[in-house]
């Protein structure tokens, strides 16, 4: 019984503390309010593929663009990675393969052609 009415008393000052830390201006690091979700987002007028790894992984990625259809393979790094103007992107996938650190650059995504 007495485990139970510590165990409580800890989580309401820790929902306490989290609180006080909004109401003072202030985000847990998790709650960043500018992070990009993993795989494909769009944000700020632009396409981002973030790979979201914790063994410093590159993968390959294939960009769906607007018109052209699929582009790639591109070797993306661990983080946020941006693909260009999302008004040229559609999405983008993990093709299932890794691939190495120094093919990582730029995203190759080559430029809209317009006819």
């Amino acid at each position: 019984m007495m485990i139970a009415g510590k165990l409580g008393s800890a989580a309401t000052m820790g929902v306490s503390v989290i609180g006080l830390m909004t109401f003072a201006g202030l985000t847990p690091a998790s709650a960043a309010p500018d992070a990009k979700p993993c795989a494909y987002s769009e944000s700020g007028g632009r396409a981002w593929y973030n790979h979201c790894t914790s063994d410093g992984s590159h993968v390959q990625i294939m960009v769906t663009l607007t018109v052209g259809g699929n582009v790639g393979p591109i070797c993306v790094k661990p983080g946020e990675n941006d693909l260009g103007p999302s008004w040229r992107t559609k999405g983008a996938f993990y093709n299932g393969k890794l691939c190495s650190p120094a093919a990582t650059g730029p995203a190759a995504v080559p430029p809209h052609r317009q006819s």
